[in-house]
């Protein structure tokens, strides 16, 4: 799914109490015109969660169990999100691999974070 998805927008400081309703009705503009694998990511104030909307429908929603969101990976969030669930550890890691390369010369199956912080 992730060849096709592609983030179109970004919402910060949104209200992430309302539902996909409550978003279209108060950020219609940014929702509207949207075609098939576009994304708009909503994101509250404390920046802890994010709600990836299409045209018609909020496809995914993620809460951060503590940290906030680094505003770099949410470009990377529609590469893994596999129509359930969002990997978010791995799109740290490709907004880190795209920043800093000569870290990530080899791959490897530690989080994005732990290589972050050497």
């Amino acid at each position: 799914m992730s060849g096709q998805n592609r983030l179109v927008g970004y919402v910060p400081d949104a209200d992430l109490r309302l539902g996909y309703d409550g978003l279209n009705k108060k950020y219609h503009r940014y929702l509207v015109g949207l075609r098939q694998g576009e994304f708009v990511a909503f994101v509250n104030r404390a920046k802890n969660k994010v709600k990836l909307c299409t045209h018609s429908d909020m496809l995914a929603y993620l809460r951060l169990k503590r940290g906030k969101i680094d505003p770099r990976s949410i470009q990377h969030l529609p590469d893994f999100f596999n129509g359930r669930t969002i990997d978010y550890d791995k799109a740290l890691e490709r907004s880190l691999q795209k920043q800093f390369p000569k870290w990530f010369k080899e791959p490897t199956s530690k989080p994005a974070w732990e290589n972050y912080v050497q």
